[in-house]
């Protein structure tokens, strides 16, 4: 429950809960109701709302309302009788809360509030919020949520700490060897912080994996600063930046394991008990991000990941050297294979092009000479007609057929190149398959889109031919 429905639920508030205002940021929350007709509260009950969810957090709370029969804000007591009296009696135009938080707490009173909030921050202020304590306390939270580092708790729950400095302190340093992070003095944190396996919360659910999107791109990133509200990040040769807050949320409502995969790479390269050789794995993760992101966008798939741990273990192998002369002809021959199977698509996309083309001549020159021919009204004869119709036909044909033989073509081309990677593996004695960036399917869709397209433009210009003779 919402502190707002609790709130409202306890004392017995009955108001326009049409009209409801509420706002938080780090420092307050707000919660404005108006036009309120009944309050219940007394001494005791009041004290227990003190002590249980204020007092519990080192909060300060006030109330102010305006009674119907005045035009000034007052204080309100809870405690008084007399004011309670007042209020059953006359009735407030509004009334507001507003607790203020402690600098020492991370406090939030309703998630989606302060989620609203922080659209207005900077990228660097958010991390900076919620790294600088080892717990959060959530009102409306179902339960408690902890991981090795951080807690998420209610507000009713005993605070605990979690944070294990020294690990912090030395992942920070592998992390200085190996990236460049410009605001490194300021942000003292790690990405373990804030991976939860389970939010159940949207908002708060966001919130973390935009925390755990951007601390992870830090540790696997060449550079990576705060820039203003922007965040910047360069992987090799591609350059990234986020803007705002909102616009993490759109890339995670689109891609919504768009921050663990960045967290499952990190995790890899700096939680390795086995190996411990941070450097170079490393190092093979931002060559193969900046290899196998083709797209140049922010997200990256799983695959990748993928990509990145056979990489390595091949790294790992005696016969590397030999694996990187193959691993050229690869990229050679899958490059060669591309250029090839697009070449045979613009070929099929010239050739229908040269049909319409063929078709129209064919039509405009019938057109023009029953046009001139004959006195009659009909534009084409039902013998003209039918033999247009028969040529278009002939036209459809071999348009079908020239698809037909593109896409076997396309299809041997890939199997050619199949096969050599199965050659290089078997002889390599790789199990995982790290070639499999590129394969035909996109090719063969666009054909396949294109020639769809083709089709429908031919039967439009026979059913137009058709009814154009029987209508004239």
């Amino acid at each position: 429950m919402f502190f707002k429905s609790f709130y409202i639920d306890y004392f017995k508030i009955n108001s326009d809960n049409c009209n409801i205002k509420e706002k938080e940021n780090r420092n307050s929350y707000t919660l404005i109701l108006y036009n309120i007709t009944q309050l219940h509260s007394n001494k005791a009950i009041f004290d227990e709302f003190i002590s249980k969810y204020i007092n519990s957090m080192n909060c300060s709370i006030e109330f102010q309302a305006m009674f119907n029969d005045s035009d000034d804000e007052e204080d309100l007591d809870f405690a008084d009788n007399d004011v309670l009296d007042s209020i059953n009696t006359i009735g407030l135009k509004f009334l507001r809360l507003k607790i203020d938080k402690p600098a020492t707490k991370s406090i939030i009173f309703d998630t989606i509030s302060f989620e609203e909030h922080l659209n207005t921050l900077e990228l660097k202020e958010i991390l900076l919020y919620f790294s600088k304590h080892d717990n959060l306390f959530v009102f409306d939270l179902d339960k408690e949520i902890n991981n090795e580092f951080y807690s998420i708790n209610k507000f009713y729950s005993n605070e605990q700490t979690f944070t294990n400095f020294e690990e912090i302190e030395k992942k920070i340093n592998e992390r200085n060897k190996l990236s460049f992070f410009y605001n490194a003095s300021e942000c003292r944190f790690i990405p373990d912080i804030f991976n939860f396996e389970e939010i159940y919360n949207k908002s708060l659910y966001d919130i973390f994996k935009f925390l755990l999107f951007v601390s992870s791109i830090i540790y696997i990133s060449d550079y990576s600063f705060f820039k203003e509200k922007e965040f910047h990040f360069k992987i090799r040769d591609k350059k990234f930046s986020i803007n705002c807050y909102q616009e993490f949320v759109e890339l995670l409502n689109k891609n919504n394991d768009i921050a663990d995969n960045y967290y499952l790479i990190y995790n890899w390269i700096y939680n390795d008990a086995i190996y411990n050789n941070t450097s170079d794995k490393f190092e093979i993760a931002v060559h193969t991000i900046d290899k196998c992101n083709t797209s140049n966008e922010i997200y990256i798939e799983n695959r990748i990941f993928e990509v990145i741990k056979s990489s390595f273990n091949l790294y790992l192998k005696e016969n590397v050297d030999k694996y990187l002369i193959f691993k050229q002809k690869i990229i050679e021959n899958i490059t060669s294979s591309i250029n090839e199977c697009y070449n045979i698509l613009n070929d099929v996309k010239k050739a229908h092009m040269q049909f319409l083309l063929s078709i129209f001549t064919v039509l405009f020159t019938l057109i023009i000479g029953e046009t001139i021919s004959q006195s009659q009204s009909k534009i084409l004869t039902d013998e003209v007609s039918i033999i247009l119709c028969i040529l278009i036909l002939i036209i459809f044909g071999l348009s079908y057929y020239k698809k037909q033989n593109a896409i076997k073509e396309i299809n041997k081309i890939f199997k050619i190149s199949s096969d050599l990677k199965v050659e290089i593996k078997k002889d390599l004695k790789i199990e995982d398959d790290i070639f499999d960036v590129y394969d035909e399917k996109d090719v063969l869709e666009e054909l396949i889109h294109h020639q769809n397209i083709f089709y429908c433009i031919v039967m439009v210009i026979i059913i137009s031919i058709l009814v154009l003779n029987k209508l004239m």
